[in-house]
């Protein structure tokens, strides 16, 4: 990566990302501080995937960036990995007080589960919920779960199973609750097609035979609507597909065969 105040091509991505959503020049120069602060003390702790967990703490606050996160949790997801090399008064001292209690709070999610394990994904949903201070501490361990699930190739399959179904019963349903809808569909989508490879491959093949058709629906049913609200004050209406876990969710609950499924299109 290069030695300490060179730049690289993830760190101009992840700062061009920050001025695209209109981070102050104050809010750069802490951006590039907290960098400074993970590569020193990341670049060289390395990763089964063969990358650094500096490199991961970028992809991380790349994820965050993408849903429009504000500037302290952008720079509590790069300092989260350096809380054990550095003393809280120098994290509070460097970012604020804010950003060490968001650092904070993601370390403690973690002992909460290891103490919690024997407890049901709902039960576990609801004393994470309570306990948490913050909204942007469930946000950065989203986005972090997020980043293990597109790197689980480089684990054992024994190790990727056990990940994919943890992210369906605890961490997709949290996404849930939170109105994070971004990250809840592509979680669900990546660990789906770990936990049952075939059915999500069915699905991705019915939903590219059937693409053209679907989008001329969809721009037909935005139209419609779009008429009859004209007078109301929405917006912006757009239509999308269902995404592959939703479509195996339906299909399993209430027993509807793929190519018999009405329900392919929302709109919004």
């Amino acid at each position: 990566k290069g030695v300490m105040g060179e730049g690289t091509g993830d760190e101009e991505r992840l700062l061009d990302l920050c001025r695209e959503n209109s981070f102050s020049r104050l809010d750069l120069v802490k951006v590039k501080k907290a960098l400074d602060l993970a590569k020193e003390h990341l670049s060289a702790k390395k990763r089964l995937a063969g990358d650094s967990y500096y490199d991961r703490v970028i992809r991380v606050a790349e994820i965050l960036l993408q849903s429009k996160a504000n500037q302290n949790t952008i720079l509590a997801a790069l300092v989260q990995e350096t809380m054990s090399y550095s003393t809280e008064k120098q994290i509070a001292e460097m970012f604020g007080q804010d950003v060490l209690q968001l650092s904070k709070g993601v370390a403690e999610i973690k002992i909460i589960k290891t103490r919690s394990n024997k407890l049901e994904a709902e039960a576990l949903r609801k004393v994470i919920l309570a306990t948490c201070k913050d909204i942007r501490i469930l946000i950065i361990k989203l986005a972090n779960k997020l980043d293990n699930l597109r790197q689980l190739r480089f684990l054992p399959k024994e190790k990727q199973l056990a990940v994919a179904e943890e992210v369906l019963e605890f961490y997709a349903p949290l996404a849930y609750r939170l109105g994070i809808e971004n990250m809840r569909t592509e979680l669900e989508n990546l660990a789906f097609a770990v936990v049952n490879p075939k059915k999500y491959q069915e699905i991705m093949n019915y939903f590219k035979e059937s693409q053209e058709e679907r989008e001329k629906n969809s721009q037909e049913a935005v139209a419609r609507i779009t008429e009859a609200v004209k007078d109301l004050s929405v917006l912006k209406i757009k239509g999308r597909s269902k995404h592959v876990y939703s479509i195996y969710r339906k299909m399993t609950k209430r027993g509807v065969p793929l190519d018999e499924q009405l329900d392919l299109l929302g709109a919004r």
